[in-house]
């Protein structure tokens, strides 16, 4: 067998390759893997944003409490002074009452902004808890996706080996020089080397000359495409029919 079908050989097996490797890229389950890794990111990061949102709120709960508790003491203490003796003192007496009344207003308000957060904290707790159904649910079907596609993807890694192993045999055989032409042109063409389809080139469909049709027939050098630069070939058995 000659050096070009040697070589036609080894771009078949190359283009298998390339076909499981688009399978394995186009694969549903990868696609549905992907999508469900998104979206766990996307609900860690709403997690700890949640997480962080609920700790300021909780550090202004302790704060407006403490707040609370010391207007609330004060408010019990001019509560006392009011009922006790002292109060009959007039000027100390309108004092304590404009102080308690708005001692009084203070509470109230700082109760309303109680009422609020904890209000706030509860909604966020219901979003935490609704995030962690969500992220379990998809973890599970992680789990589920991910040992499917693992079979697919060893079904196809078996495929790829024996092709693998084939290529290797042809590397053995084909011309160091001729395999790393062809290589050079694969990096930028899905097809490196491509056939003679009524006297066109099958990559680009220029038409070629009887000339240039007759080297690739004779099979002693290695003839290109002026067009597009690819390596033209006729199997040997058509190269003798003709």
């Amino acid at each position: 067998m000659e050096q070009l079908d040697l070589l036609w050989n080894y771009q078949k097996l190359d283009m298998q390759m390339d076909e499981y490797e688009d399978i394995k890229r186009n694969s549903p389950l990868r696609q549905k893997l992907i999508k469900l890794i998104n979206y766990l990111k996307e609900q860690q990061e709403q997690l700890l944003s949640l997480n962080d949102e609920v700790d300021k709120k909780t550090h202004a709960y302790s704060k407006i409490r403490h707040e609370f508790e010391n207007i609330k003491r004060s408010v019990k203490s001019d509560e006392e002074w009011l009922a006790s003796d002292s109060a009959k003192d007039f000027k100390r007496l309108d004092e304590v009452e404009e102080k308690f009344i708005k001692s009084k207003g203070k509470l109230k308000n700082k109760q309303q902004e109680l009422q609020l957060l904890i209000k706030d904290m509860e909604s966020l707790g219901t979003k935490l808890d609704e995030i962690k159904v969500s992220i379990n649910k998809a973890k599970k079907e992680y789990a589920e996706v991910k040992q499917k596609y693992d079979m697919e993807l060893g079904k196809i890694q078996e495929s790829c080996e024996k092709i693998k192993a084939k290529k290797e045999e042809l590397e053995k055989k084909v011309d160091k020089n001729l395999l790393n032409k062809y290589r050079s042109l694969k990096s930028r063409r899905v097809m490196a080397m491509v056939s003679i389809e009524q006297d066109r080139c099958a990559g680009c469909n220029m038409s070629l000359a009887s000339l240039v049709i007759q080297k690739v027939k004779e099979h002693k050098t290695v003839v290109e495409c002026e067009n597009c630069g690819r390596i033209l070939y006729v199997a040997a058995q058509e190269s003798s029919d003709a």
